[in-house]
């Protein structure tokens, strides 16, 4: 019987426990969590990584006026240009120029230069990694080159320098990136392409052929006629030698030589 009794007090025990637990997580929140941690933290305390140093971009020190910055342009707003040396001889050297800039500043164009052109909206870059594609041509220097983009317009100076004669296909690739880091995903856009003509000049060559040949011919002649000279000399010290021997008998070696009058008397 005493048995019975407590199992309703039991378990109305356990009921007002669990209710009171419930009570007491309602009025003082959610569990607070490990013992020596904030049970929540605002989102600028949270620590962010720091960035790398921008990279060094040459020219660095032009006025910042804003650059390609996002904007009501239209999308031809920007252009980038190539300016290409037209004719060029067989190993001399030309000028591949790519300039970035807002398209009304472009630079006039040049009779003695190709160009080449691609347009480009001011939201889609403020730095730009151009890359010349000339692939029979020798380019320095060598490599991508980076710049940042501003309205008035930068530009980069190549030299390139044909490897064989013929007419060659050159072009620029501009990758536009809107952070100075030149990371992430580039937009690449790229210029039109113009045809270098590379051409022979068998007169100058005959010439420089000529030229190396008698480079030749003349060092030849110079080591000839230093020997020569040089046996010459020889040749004259040895007769001087004979005839100071013959005449005063002095050996040239601390020795006097016998005359033969001398033999004679003995």
């Amino acid at each position: 019987m005493m048995r019975q009794g407590l199992l309703p007090i039991l378990l109305l025990c356990v009921v007002s426990a669990c209710g009171g637990s419930t009570g007491h997580q309602e009025e003082f929140g959610a569990d607070p969590g490990i013992e020596g941690l904030p049970m929540e933290q605002s989102v600028g305390d949270v620590p962010v990584a720091q960035k790398p140093a921008p990279i060094n971009i040459p020219d660095d020190d032009i006025p910042d006026v804003g650059g390609a910055a996002p904007s009501d342009f239209n999308p031809d707003d920007y252009s980038a240009v190539l300016d290409v040396t037209k004719e060029l001889e067989l190993h001399d050297s030309g000028d591949l120029r790519v300039w970035v800039g807002m398209t009304g500043n472009v630079p006039e164009d040049d009779d003695e230069m190709l160009r080449g052109t691609v347009n480009f909206s001011a939201e889609e870059g403020n730095f730009a990694r151009i890359t010349p594609y000339a692939p029979d041509f020798k380019i320095e220097p060598d490599g991508p080159q980076i710049m940042r983009i501003v309205p008035s317009g930068s530009s980069f100076l190549f030299t390139i320098i044909p490897q064989k004669k013929g007419n060659f296909r050159i072009s620029a690739k501009v990758e536009l990136f809107d952070n100075p880091y030149f990371d992430g995903v580039p937009i690449p856009k790229t210029t039109n392409i113009v045809s270098v003509v590379v051409t022979v000049d068998h007169t100058q060559n005959l010439m420089n052929a000529l030229r190396k040949m008698g480079k030749v011919a003349g060092d030849a002649f110079l080591k000839f006629w230093g020997a020569f000279v040089a046996l010459i000399f020889g040749a004259l010290l040895f007769v001087i030698r004979k005839f100071i021997k013959k005449k005063t008998g002095f050996m040239g070696d601390g020795m006097e030589s016998s005359s033969p009058d001398e033999e004679d008397d003995e």
